[in-house]
Protein backbone atom coordinates (compact mmCIF):
# COMPACT_ATOMS: atom_id res chain seq x y z
CA UNK A 1 0.00 0.00 0.00
CA UNK A 2 1.31 3.06 -1.38
CA UNK A 3 0.32 6.36 1.64
CA UNK A 4 1.55 8.87 -0.73
CA UNK A 5 2.21 11.33 2.32
CA UNK A 6 5.66 12.24 4.39
CA UNK A 7 6.42 9.66 6.84
CA UNK A 8 7.27 13.05 8.81
CA UNK A 9 4.13 14.17 8.56
CA UNK A 10 2.38 11.11 9.28
CA UNK A 11 4.03 10.80 12.32
CA UNK A 12 3.14 14.25 13.75
CA UNK A 13 -0.44 13.81 13.10
CA UNK A 14 -0.83 10.20 14.63
CA UNK A 15 1.93 10.27 17.55
CA UNK A 16 2.38 12.58 21.15
CA UNK A 17 5.58 14.23 21.53
CA UNK A 18 6.14 11.41 24.46
CA UNK A 19 5.11 8.20 22.92
CA UNK A 20 7.86 10.09 19.60
CA UNK A 21 10.51 10.67 21.95
CA UNK A 22 10.31 7.09 23.31
CA UNK A 23 11.09 5.69 19.46
CA UNK A 24 13.55 6.28 16.85
CA UNK A 25 11.16 9.11 15.52
CA UNK A 26 12.07 11.39 18.49
CA UNK A 27 13.60 14.12 15.90
CA UNK A 28 10.39 14.90 14.36
CA UNK A 29 9.31 16.33 17.75
CA UNK A 30 10.89 19.47 16.57
CA UNK A 31 8.79 19.34 13.48
CA UNK A 32 5.52 19.90 15.39
CA UNK A 33 7.30 22.39 17.60
CA UNK A 34 7.96 24.16 13.96
CA UNK A 35 4.42 23.79 13.08
CA UNK A 36 2.94 25.34 16.56
CA UNK A 37 5.28 27.65 16.14
CA UNK A 38 4.32 29.12 12.43
CA UNK A 39 0.59 29.61 13.42
CA UNK A 40 1.62 30.59 16.99
CA UNK A 41 -0.93 33.38 16.22
CA UNK A 42 -3.59 31.62 14.99
CA UNK A 43 -3.42 29.12 18.07
CA UNK A 44 -3.70 32.33 20.19
CA UNK A 45 -6.31 34.20 18.70
CA UNK A 46 -8.98 35.77 21.13
CA UNK A 47 -11.70 36.52 18.64
CA UNK A 48 -12.87 35.35 15.28
CA UNK A 49 -11.76 38.54 13.61
CA UNK A 50 -7.95 37.79 14.84
CA UNK A 51 -8.38 34.29 13.46
CA UNK A 52 -8.99 35.97 10.05
CA UNK A 53 -6.42 38.17 10.29
CA UNK A 54 -3.99 35.77 11.23
CA UNK A 55 -4.55 33.02 8.72
CA UNK A 56 -1.69 32.18 6.43
CA UNK A 57 -2.60 33.14 2.71
CA UNK A 58 -0.39 30.33 0.75
CA UNK A 59 -2.19 27.13 0.10
CA UNK A 60 1.04 25.23 1.21
CA UNK A 61 1.00 26.90 4.66
CA UNK A 62 -2.69 26.56 4.85
CA UNK A 63 -2.50 22.62 4.45
CA UNK A 64 -0.64 22.32 7.22
CA UNK A 65 -2.58 24.09 9.23
CA UNK A 66 -5.37 21.14 10.14
CA UNK A 67 -2.46 19.48 12.38
CA UNK A 68 -2.38 21.95 14.35
CA UNK A 69 -5.79 23.00 14.99
CA UNK A 70 -9.46 20.95 15.04
CA UNK A 71 -11.36 23.56 13.24
CA UNK A 72 -14.82 23.81 13.80
CA UNK A 73 -17.99 25.81 13.20
CA UNK A 74 -16.98 29.11 11.99
CA UNK A 75 -13.44 28.48 11.59
CA UNK A 76 -13.66 25.69 9.79
CA UNK A 77 -15.50 27.93 7.00
CA UNK A 78 -12.94 30.82 7.31
CA UNK A 79 -10.56 28.02 6.85
CA UNK A 80 -11.95 26.55 4.06
CA UNK A 81 -12.75 30.10 2.17
CA UNK A 82 -9.03 30.49 2.61
CA UNK A 83 -8.35 27.83 0.87
CA UNK A 84 -10.71 28.23 -2.14
CA UNK A 85 -8.83 32.36 -2.37
CA UNK A 86 -5.78 30.37 -2.80
CA UNK A 87 -6.84 27.45 -5.29
CA UNK A 88 -9.61 29.80 -7.07
CA UNK A 89 -10.37 27.92 -10.50
CA UNK A 90 -11.96 24.98 -9.80
CA UNK A 91 -14.73 23.65 -7.29
CA UNK A 92 -16.27 20.46 -7.44
CA UNK A 93 -18.90 19.04 -4.61
CA UNK A 94 -21.19 16.82 -3.12
CA UNK A 95 -23.42 19.00 -1.29
CA UNK A 96 -27.08 19.12 0.78
CA UNK A 97 -27.86 22.23 0.81
CA UNK A 98 -27.78 25.07 -1.98
CA UNK A 99 -23.98 26.60 -2.11
CA UNK A 100 -23.64 29.75 0.06
CA UNK A 101 -23.10 32.02 -2.13
CA UNK A 102 -27.49 31.32 -2.87
CA UNK A 103 -28.16 32.19 0.97
CA UNK A 104 -29.82 35.38 2.24
CA UNK A 105 -29.22 37.87 4.82
CA UNK A 106 -31.59 35.87 7.19
CA UNK A 107 -30.06 32.55 6.60
CA UNK A 108 -26.63 33.39 7.25
CA UNK A 109 -28.25 34.95 11.07
CA UNK A 110 -29.65 31.77 11.43
CA UNK A 111 -26.29 30.07 10.82
CA UNK A 112 -24.50 32.28 13.02
CA UNK A 113 -27.02 31.94 15.78
CA UNK A 114 -27.16 28.06 15.76
CA UNK A 115 -23.09 28.05 15.69
CA UNK A 116 -23.78 30.10 18.85
CA UNK A 117 -21.44 33.16 17.89
CA UNK A 118 -22.60 36.62 19.79
CA UNK A 119 -21.59 39.97 20.05
CA UNK A 120 -18.31 41.15 18.21
CA UNK A 121 -17.85 37.46 16.62
CA UNK A 122 -21.39 37.34 15.62
CA UNK A 123 -21.00 40.09 13.57
CA UNK A 124 -17.87 39.24 12.26
CA UNK A 125 -19.02 36.22 11.23
CA UNK A 126 -22.35 37.53 9.61
CA UNK A 127 -20.15 39.68 7.23
CA UNK A 128 -17.22 37.63 6.52
CA UNK A 129 -20.14 34.83 5.02
CA UNK A 130 -21.54 37.88 3.16
CA UNK A 131 -18.32 38.44 1.73
CA UNK A 132 -17.53 35.33 0.75
CA UNK A 133 -21.07 35.12 -0.94
CA UNK A 134 -20.83 38.47 -3.24
CA UNK A 135 -17.00 36.61 -3.95
CA UNK A 136 -18.31 32.98 -4.94
CA UNK A 137 -21.19 34.66 -7.36
CA UNK A 138 -18.46 37.06 -8.97
CA UNK A 139 -15.90 34.27 -10.11
CA UNK A 140 -19.53 31.96 -11.22
CA UNK A 141 -20.99 34.83 -13.42
CA UNK A 142 -17.18 36.72 -14.57
CA UNK A 143 -16.30 32.97 -15.34
CA UNK A 144 -13.11 32.94 -14.12
CA UNK A 145 -13.75 29.93 -11.95
CA UNK A 146 -15.97 26.92 -13.12
CA UNK A 147 -18.33 24.83 -10.20
CA UNK A 148 -19.48 21.51 -10.89
CA UNK A 149 -21.79 20.52 -7.96
CA UNK A 150 -23.85 17.83 -7.34
CA UNK A 151 -26.89 19.08 -4.93
CA UNK A 152 -28.47 15.88 -2.97
CA UNK A 153 -32.61 15.89 -3.70
CA UNK A 154 -33.74 14.95 -0.06
CA UNK A 155 -31.90 17.13 2.04
CA UNK A 156 -32.51 20.40 -0.65
CA UNK A 157 -36.21 19.62 -0.35
CA UNK A 158 -35.58 19.07 3.81
CA UNK A 159 -34.00 22.95 3.28
CA UNK A 160 -36.52 24.57 1.36
CA UNK A 161 -39.41 23.36 4.08
CA UNK A 162 -37.10 24.90 6.62
CA UNK A 163 -38.05 28.51 4.66
CA UNK A 164 -41.08 30.55 4.17
CA UNK A 165 -42.66 30.12 0.93
CA UNK A 166 -41.30 33.33 -0.49
CA UNK A 167 -37.67 32.66 0.86
CA UNK A 168 -37.65 29.41 -0.35
CA UNK A 169 -38.59 30.74 -4.19
CA UNK A 170 -36.26 33.47 -3.78
CA UNK A 171 -34.06 31.09 -3.75
CA UNK A 172 -34.64 28.57 -6.16
CA UNK A 173 -35.21 31.91 -8.82
CA UNK A 174 -31.40 32.79 -7.47
CA UNK A 175 -29.75 29.73 -8.57
CA UNK A 176 -31.89 29.52 -12.10
CA UNK A 177 -30.47 32.73 -12.70
CA UNK A 178 -27.19 31.51 -12.11
CA UNK A 179 -27.83 28.27 -14.29
CA UNK A 180 -28.81 30.80 -16.95
CA UNK A 181 -26.54 32.96 -16.95
CA UNK A 182 -23.71 31.67 -16.44
CA UNK A 183 -21.84 28.60 -18.58
CA UNK A 184 -19.28 27.72 -15.95
CA UNK A 185 -22.01 27.29 -13.38
CA UNK A 186 -22.62 23.69 -13.22
CA UNK A 187 -25.24 21.71 -10.86
CA UNK A 188 -27.23 18.26 -11.10
CA UNK A 189 -30.06 17.40 -8.70
CA UNK A 190 -29.60 13.43 -7.25
CA UNK A 191 -32.24 11.73 -5.81
CA UNK A 192 -29.87 9.68 -3.00
CA UNK A 193 -31.73 8.02 -0.03
CA UNK A 194 -29.73 8.06 3.26
CA UNK A 195 -27.60 10.84 2.12
CA UNK A 196 -24.07 11.54 2.42
CA UNK A 197 -21.21 13.80 3.87
CA UNK A 198 -20.43 16.49 1.86
CA UNK A 199 -17.28 16.67 -0.17
CA UNK A 200 -15.66 19.43 -1.54
CA UNK A 201 -12.59 19.63 -4.21
CA UNK A 202 -11.03 22.86 -5.29
CA UNK A 203 -8.22 23.13 -7.53
CA UNK A 204 -5.59 26.08 -9.20
CA UNK A 205 -6.10 24.56 -12.70
CA UNK A 206 -9.60 24.96 -14.23
CA UNK A 207 -9.27 20.89 -15.15
CA UNK A 208 -7.89 18.60 -12.69
CA UNK A 209 -3.92 17.51 -13.94
CA UNK A 210 -3.12 14.29 -14.22
CA UNK A 211 -0.40 15.40 -11.64
CA UNK A 212 -3.21 16.26 -8.94
CA UNK A 213 -1.61 19.39 -8.30
CA UNK A 214 -2.97 22.49 -6.68
CA UNK A 215 -5.64 20.02 -6.24
CA UNK A 216 -7.28 19.36 -2.61
CA UNK A 217 -9.94 17.84 -1.09
CA UNK A 218 -12.07 18.43 2.21
CA UNK A 219 -14.68 16.42 3.74
CA UNK A 220 -17.23 18.20 5.61
CA UNK A 221 -19.46 17.25 7.88
CA UNK A 222 -22.51 19.73 9.57
CA UNK A 223 -25.79 20.21 10.56
CA UNK A 224 -28.30 21.85 8.45
CA UNK A 225 -27.56 25.54 8.33
CA UNK A 226 -31.27 25.86 9.26
CA UNK A 227 -30.48 24.06 12.69
CA UNK A 228 -31.29 25.52 15.67
CA UNK A 229 -27.30 24.49 16.82
CA UNK A 230 -25.07 24.01 14.16
CA UNK A 231 -22.32 21.72 13.71
CA UNK A 232 -19.93 22.09 11.05
CA UNK A 233 -16.30 20.55 10.95
CA UNK A 234 -13.59 19.03 8.68
CA UNK A 235 -12.30 15.81 8.81
CA UNK A 236 -8.38 16.33 9.37
CA UNK A 237 -6.69 13.88 7.30
CA UNK A 238 -3.49 14.06 5.29
CA UNK A 239 -3.29 14.79 1.72
CA UNK A 240 -2.37 11.53 -0.22
CA UNK A 241 -2.89 10.85 -3.61
CA UNK A 242 -5.23 8.08 -3.74
CA UNK A 243 -7.30 10.30 -1.32
CA UNK A 244 -7.75 12.66 -3.90
CA UNK A 245 -8.39 10.08 -6.88
CA UNK A 246 -10.63 8.80 -4.45
CA UNK A 247 -12.64 11.72 -3.84
CA UNK A 248 -12.60 13.13 -7.86
CA UNK A 249 -13.92 9.69 -8.40
CA UNK A 250 -17.01 9.78 -5.94
CA UNK A 251 -17.83 13.58 -7.47
CA UNK A 252 -17.62 12.09 -10.86
CA UNK A 253 -19.94 8.95 -9.82
CA UNK A 254 -22.73 11.18 -8.21
CA UNK A 255 -22.31 13.52 -11.61
CA UNK A 256 -22.88 10.45 -13.74
CA UNK A 257 -25.93 9.04 -11.56
CA UNK A 258 -27.67 11.98 -11.51
CA UNK A 259 -27.50 12.27 -15.27
CA UNK A 260 -28.76 9.00 -15.41
CA UNK A 261 -31.74 9.95 -13.60
CA UNK A 262 -32.09 12.69 -15.01
CA UNK A 263 -32.39 10.23 -18.54
CA UNK A 264 -34.65 7.61 -17.24
CA UNK A 265 -36.88 10.25 -15.40
CA UNK A 266 -37.18 12.91 -18.51
CA UNK A 267 -35.90 11.15 -21.93
CA UNK A 268 -37.28 14.29 -23.82
CA UNK A 269 -35.24 16.55 -21.49
CA UNK A 270 -31.86 14.47 -21.56
CA UNK A 271 -30.08 15.54 -24.85
CA UNK A 272 -29.81 19.26 -23.62
CA UNK A 273 -27.46 20.65 -21.15
CA UNK A 274 -27.10 19.36 -17.83
CA UNK A 275 -27.84 22.85 -16.04
CA UNK A 276 -30.86 23.13 -18.96
CA UNK A 277 -32.54 19.94 -17.18
CA UNK A 278 -31.69 21.49 -13.69
CA UNK A 279 -33.22 24.59 -14.29
CA UNK A 280 -36.54 22.86 -15.54
CA UNK A 281 -36.44 20.78 -12.64
CA UNK A 282 -36.11 23.69 -10.46
CA UNK A 283 -38.71 25.28 -12.58
CA UNK A 284 -40.95 22.53 -11.31
CA UNK A 285 -40.19 22.92 -8.03
CA UNK A 286 -41.11 26.49 -8.11
CA UNK A 287 -44.52 25.56 -8.24
CA UNK A 288 -44.47 23.82 -4.89
CA UNK A 289 -43.94 27.51 -3.63
CA UNK A 290 -47.03 29.57 -5.43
Amino acid sequence: MTLNVELEQLLVECFSDEELAASCFASVIDLRASAIGQFNDVLDSGSLADFIGSMPAGIDELMRLPGVLQLKNAEAFVYIFALERSLPALEMAILSEPPVMFLDHEEIHRWATGMGLDGADFDTFVAFVGNYREYSRRLALDGSKRYKIVLVKQTLLHFFTTKSRAAARTIIEDMIVMLDSSPSFELVILDLPGGTDELEIICGHREIPSSLDATVSLVIRQTSMSAEDVEYSLVPMPPTLSGLQRDISKVNQYWSLALDQYRVSAPERYWVTPSRVTTLLLKDLLTDFT
